[in-house]
């Protein structure tokens, strides 16, 4: 059984060029699809097929991946069965328009999907047999940033801990206990990473976006080999602490903790 890299998608193209498409409701414009937030949504006008296309500025900016959270594409949002088919072409019109992968959610989680690599200037994503009008929170289209090592699964990503505490009411009079949930945590750590990962991918993802606290897809086990093809919706603490690790020239950076 092959090991198949865990990696990362941040850099969405769909924010990097010119979005257009097909329709959208007023009060949920396209723009809501690539503001990194889940709850706010692009919605179409009608059931009808539906186009998100993006014009990058120029061909050779390279997508392999889509990924797609918080939507009504699968079986809660319809009956028909609907599809999302990639696209790229070098001309707007899609008059000779390749397929780069298609996908047909079986429900409403998130999902990505393995793209055939394409380097066109212009790209489409067709939402096809949507009874409901279709609605999307967040959209990604890009090149995956893979992990060049194993990783050492030391998290547990459902992991939610409970904090008891007391507290006194507002009268000043009256005291309780209340139960708090933290946010979900994930800490992964990966082992000899190489000094060209560091310098060419790594170091950009960790000054240009995790050091902006924007949000970012993470998916540890992609084909399933450990027994989890899910895919996470991560965003960095309030106060990121960034470090690299010691580097030696035998084996390379010894491992870099995501937290």
């Amino acid at each position: 059984m092959a090991y198949e890299l865990p990696f990362i998608l941040y850099n969405n193209e769909l924010e990097n060029g010119v979005l257009s498409v097909t329709s959208e409701e007023a009060s949920f414009p396209k723009e809501n699809m690539i503001d990194w937030l889940d709850w706010t949504y692009w919605k179409a006008t009608t059931g009808l097929d539906q186009n998100i296309d993006v014009d990058k500025g120029a061909p050779g900016v390279e997508v392999d991946t889509l990924a797609i959270l918080a939507h009504n594409i699968g079986t809660g949002g319809n009956s028909l069965g609907a599809t999302i088919t990639v696209y790229e072409d070098d001309n707007d019109s899609f008059s000779s328009a390749t397929t780069l992968g298609t996908i047909s959610p079986t429900d409403d989680d998130p999902f990505y999907l393995d793209l055939t690599p394409g380097t066109e200037r212009y790209n489409r994503i067709k939402i096809e047999n949507m009874e409901d009008p279709a609605f999307i929170g967040v959209i990604w289209l890009g090149k995956k940033m893979e992990m060049p090592v194993g990783p050492q699964f030391s998290f547990d990503p459902d992991k939610q801990e409970v904090v008891s505490e007391k507290f006194v009411s507002y009268s000043g009079r009256m005291v309780s206990s209340s139960v708090k949930y933290s946010d979900r945590t994930m800490n992964v750590s990966f082992r000899r990473i190489a000094q060209s990962f560091i310098a060419s991918d790594l170091l950009p993802f960790l000054e240009d976006h995790y050091g902006q606290m924007k949000p970012f897809f993470f998916i540890p086990d992609p084909g399933d080999v450990f027994g989890s093809d899910k895919i996470y919706y991560l965003v960095a603490p309030d106060n990121p602490s960034i470090g690299l690790p010691v580097y030696n020239d035998d084996i390379g950076f010894r491992d870099w903790t995501l937290v």
